[in-house]
C-alpha cells in the first residue's frame, strides 16, 4: 500500500510506504552507506530499521562527492581506504531504497567497529553500495554542511575507530545559507486561500508547510534561455530529476510500486508539457510553450521532505514542530530544490491545516 498526501488519489507524487514486515524467513543482506546513509537516524526516518548498523572499511576505494549537489560516490584506487557504515537489512528494504538511491553495485567491506562484543568486527561481508560509475555530475564537488554532519553522526553511532572519523572531519563542505531563502510569492496575483479537495489533480501546484505553491513558468523559461548561454548554472533537469541535497537521488516510492513511481516522477520531469505561463490559468494547457519541471499534482511533498531530509543539526522531525529555524532551513532547501520554478500563490484553509511531520489535521 502507498500513503498519499491526499490518501490514495495521487499518480504523480507518492510518499514511500514501509516494507513488508520481517519475519523469521526474512533474506538479510548487508547495505553500505558512504554518505548520508551512513546515518541509522536518516536512514529509519525511511522506514529501514537495521537489525546491526556497524563501521566498516572499503579497502581500495576512495570517497568522492559529486559537482552537481556533493553526494558521496567510490572510485578505485589502489591503496585508499574508506571508512563507512554497514546496516543489516531485508531485500525489501534494499527495494526500499533503491527507489531514492541509484541502483545498487556489490563489492567487498572489511567490519571494524568498537563495538567489542560484536560477532561481525573483522568479517570481510559482500555489500550492496549505491555508487555511480557514471561521470553525470562530476567528483570534484564538496559535500554539504548538513551531508557531512550526518555523515559524522553516523559514524560516531556506528562506533566508527578515530581514524574513520578524522578522515570524515578533513572533508571541505558547502555552509548552511546564511541567511537562508524563502520561497518566493506570486506578486501580480491576489493570495488565495485553497482547500485539499480542489488542490487534487491540480497538476501545477504543490502543498508545502501548509502552503500552497504554483509551477512560475515565467522563471522556468528564463532558466532554459539562460541555460543556453551559461551551462555553469545547471539545467532544469539537473535541479529537479537528480540528486538531494545535498545530495541522493530523488525518485520517491514504496517498495512494491519503485518502478512505477521512478518512471511517472521521470515522466512529468522531463517530458515536455505544452503549457501556457499565464499563472492566473488554473492549470490549463494551451500549445503555446514547452517546459521542463517536476509536477506534484496538488499533492502535500511536507512529509516526505521531513523525513528524506535529516539534519543533525535540529534531529529528529517530530522535535521541531514549532521550530522556526528548522523551517527555516527546510524551505531554503525546498526553494534550492524540490520548488525551484514555484512561487507561493496562497495558503491552505484553516480546516485543512495539519501538523506538517505527523501528516495529521490540527
Amino acid at each position: 500500500m502507498v500513503e498519499n498526501a491526499i490518501k490514495g488519489e495521487n499518480p504523480i507524487f507518492k510518499f514511500p510506504a514501509a516494507p513488508p514486515k520481517r519475519n523469521d524467513e526474512s533474506i538479510f543482506i548487508w547495505y553500505v552507506g558512504i554518505g548520508s546513509m551512513m546515518n541509522k537516524n536518516a536512514i529509519e526516518l525511511r522506514k529501514i530499521c537495521p537489525t546491526h548498523s556497524l563501521a566498516c572499511r572499503l579497502p581500495g576505494f576512495k570517497r568522492v562527492f559529486s559537482s552537481v549537489g556533493g553526494m558521496a560516490n567510490l572510485v578505485i584506487e589502489e591503496g585508499e581506504t574508506t571508512h563507512a557504515v554497514v546496516h543489516r537489512i531485508t531485500e525489501a528494504e534494499l527495494k526500499s531504497l533503491e527507489g531514492r538511491e541509484p541502483p545498487s553495485q556489490y563489492i567487498c567491506a572489511i567490519i571494524d567497529s568498537e563495538f567489542q562484543d560484536s560477532k561481525y568486527n573483522g568479517k570481510k561481508v559482500q555489500v550492496a553500495a549505491s555508487i555511480r560509475y557514471d561521470t553525470a555530475f562530476g567528483i570534484d564537488g564538496k559535500p554539504t554542511e548538513r551531508y557531512k554532519m550526518m555523515m559524522l553522526e553516523g559514524a560516531k553511532i556506528a562506533k566508527m575507530k578515530q581514524n574513520g572519523i578524522e578522515q570524515i572531519e578533513q572533508y571541505d563542505f558547502t555552509p548552511f545559507p546564511n541567511p537562508p531563502k524563502k520561497l518566493p510569492i506570486f506578486q501580480n496575483i491576489a493570495m488565495k486561500k485553497f482547500t485539499r479537495k480542489e488542490l487534487k489533480g491540480q497538476l501545477d501546484y504543490v502543498i508545502f508547510h501548509n502552503k500552497v505553491l504554483k509551477v512560475d513558468f515565467a522563471m522556468v523559461e528564463e532558466t532554459n534561455k539562460a541555460y543556453k548561454t551559461d551551462k555553469n548554472i545547471g539545467s532544469p533537469l539537473d535541479l529537479h530529476g537528480k540528486g538531494d541535497d545535498d545530495g541522493e537521488k530523488t525518485s520517491s516510492s514504496s517498495s512494491s510500486n519503485n518502478n512505477n513511481m521512478k518512471k511517472s516522477v521521470e515522466k512529468t520531469t522531463t517530458t515536455t508539457k505544452k503549457t501556457n505561463h499565464n499563472n492566473n490559468d488554473n492549470g490549463k494547457t494551451h500549445p503555446d510553450k514547452s517546459f521542463s519541471v517536476r509536477r506534484y499534482n496538488g499533492a502535500d511533498i511536507t512529509p516526505f521532505v521531513t523525513t528524506q531530509y535529516y539534519n543533525p543539526r535540529f534531529g529528529l522531525p517530530k522535535s521541531n514542530k514549532s521550530n522556526e529555524e528548522y523551517w527555516q532551513w527546510l524551505e531554503n532547501h525546498m526553494h534550492t530544490f524540490f520548488l525551484r520554478f514555484y512561487k507561493v500563490c496562497g495558503s491552505l484553509v484553516e480546516e485543512d491545516i495539519i501538523d506538517a511531520v505527523k501528516n495529521t489535521k490540527l
